[in-house]
């Protein structure tokens, strides 16, 4: 499992989709330029309390629009609980523990030899730009990879998860704005949905009024990348890097589906494929193997962990177990470790060699541990879960995989303290 090139189906990725649209009924598939692409990664987000994914309030009319004409991922798992492992490993389709960026609370720098979504598509000649907003986003840790902008906002006047996510849009919109015929690829990031909550009854409403806010604002990108010439030609995710337990004390350490569970909107160019529900559990690290399909940029000897979910958008259904990992206290902590697969959770602490296991649906706040009363799903997640392990390894020793130190100045290590994952005790 470990090593995963880009499956070799020995056609471009624009063959793979006029099958399927003509299997669906529409007739036509894109052979203009190269397709653009928008990645949005909204931190603590959880799908939960969206409309496009059942929630009675309105808090996200901007998105539930744009879900309407979009693929809508219902069972998707983040690689971590926490942004930095869990960014870098959307941007690589690796596993924390393959591209090591995840020790707290200076996780290091991405190593050279694994190569970033940005880098791939920049040797493809796209025009890259990031716009983030400080914390584990900004470029120390390796975001900023095959970008040619990377602006983290952290000179902005607003405080992290205080009113950066406006500027910060203002500036995508501008270099959006610039762009011509020369295929680009934006991505942006915001942790407006990450301060501190205080824990208290209201705390859901509270969590839903700013989501209404960062709803607001992230719909003037929408409404841009809804001009025709746009509309034609990019393909669109909307990600969460984790979920929120909507608890301070708790975030970056517990591995439960409030934590891991995050939304997948994916919408395609204009007259693709008709968007619906995918109820297939898939993960974040899915995501960079997908848009390179869908770009047809992928290369041919591309060793990563995610799958594309192409086959799935044209009715291919498989089912493969999701694997997080917790915060570590250090560079070297393995700590904890998730696999779920089907209705079934199985946690386990490196720490202690434990294992407990979760049933999601006789228990979905996985409250009871039910590995003595289900021990053959115990065994054999637990060695889904060791396999995982070794091949990891196996990648990690991988020449230049090591993550790299790198010397923070005072103002992001001054920000990364103020994040709710400081002070946190392990599950």
């Amino acid at each position: 499992m470990a090593r995963m090139p880009f499956q070799d189906w020995r056609w471009a990725a624009c063959a793979v989709l006029a099958a399927g649209l003509a299997a669906c009924g529409v007739e036509k598939t894109w052979q203009g330029p190269p397709l653009n692409l928008v990645v949005v990664s909204v931190a603590a987000l959880r799908p939960d309390h969206l409309g496009c994914y059942g929630h009675a309030r309105a808090t996200s009319p901007e998105l539930d629009r744009l879900a309407r004409h979009a693929f809508v991922f219902r069972q998707v798992q983040t690689a971590s609980p926490w942004s930095a492992p869990a960014l870098v490993a959307l941007m690589t389709a690796l596993h924390p523990d393959v591209h090591g960026v995840r020790g707290f609370p200076e996780p290091g720098r991405l190593g050279a030899s694994f190569p970033t979504l940005a880098e791939l598509l920049q040797q493809r000649g796209y025009a890259t730009a990031a716009f983030t907003e400080g914390g584990y986003a900004v470029g120390d840790f390796g975001l900023d990879r095959g970008f040619e902008r990377f602006e983290s906002g952290t000179g902005d006047a607003q405080p992290l998860g205080g009113g950066r996510l406006a500027p910060n849009l203002d500036r995508a919109l501008a270099w959006l704005g610039e762009r011509g015929r020369e295929p680009f690829f934006l991505f942006l990031h915001t942790y407006e949905l990450l301060p501190p909550y205080p824990e208290a009854p209201a705390l859901a409403e509270r969590y839903d009024a700013d989501l209404a806010g960062v709803d607001r604002e992230l719909g003037r990108l929408w409404r841009a990348l809804e001009q025709p010439e746009l509309a034609r030609r990019t393909v669109l995710v909307v990600v969460g890097d984790e979920g929120d337990t909507l608890s301070a004390a708790a975030r970056g350490t517990e591995l439960t589906e409030a934590a891991l569970r995050v939304p997948l909107v994916l919408r395609l160019p204009r007259g693709w494929l008709r968007p619906r529900l995918m109820r297939d559990p898939v993960c974040t690290i899915d995501v960079l193997p997908t848009v390179l399909e869908l770009l047809a940029a992928r290369p041919d000897d591309l060793e990563v962990q995610g799958r594309s979910l192409v086959p799935l958008l044209l009715g291919d259904h498989h089912e493969v177990p999701a694997f997080s990992h917790a915060l570590a206290l250090a560079p070297d902590d393995d700590h904890c470790f998730s696999i779920r697969f089907e209705h079934w959770r199985l946690v386990y602490d490196a720490l202690n060699g434990t294992s407990r296991l979760f049933d999601l649906f006789e228990d979905p706040s996985e409250s009871r541990d039910v590995a003595q009363a289900n021990p053959e799903v115990t065994r054999r997640l637990e060695r889904w879960l060791q396999r995982q392990r070794v091949d990891d390894t196996e990648l990690a020793r991988a020449p230049g995989a090591a993550p790299l130190q790198v010397e923070l100045d005072a103002r992001i290590r001054a920000e990364l303290r103020g994040l709710p994952y400081a002070g946190v005790s392990p599950r």
